[in-house]
């Protein structure tokens, strides 16, 4: 999966809210030296290895690895008062 831009270039870490967060958990595994700790969660488009870029999805990088919001969508996680039926995830 590839960012089109630099995640680091456009959400730098904010220390404050990093160190209040310092004891949050997150289920993926991450290396210490990971930009994109559970702290720090960059959202962008992306595209799947070998699809144009006509099928970007959003997305949420977790240490090594792209959270598709499309996906999480479609499978009907997303069922808050505010994003239950919305098509956001699914538009880029």
């Amino acid at each position: 999966m590839y960012f089109f831009s630099s995640c680091r270039e456009l959400f730098p870490p904010a220390e404050a809210a990093m160190e209040a967060s310092k004891d949050l958990r997150s289920w993926v595994e991450v290396s210490p030296e990971s930009d994109f700790p559970i702290q720090n969660l960059p959202y962008g488009s992306f595209v799947h290895k070998g699809q144009p870029a006509r099928n970007a999805h959003l997305g949420v990088a977790i240490g090594d690895f792209v959270l598709d919001l499309h996906v999480i969508s479609e499978a009907g996680l997303f069922n808050g008062p505010l994003l239950k039926d919305s098509a956001v995830f699914s538009q880029v």
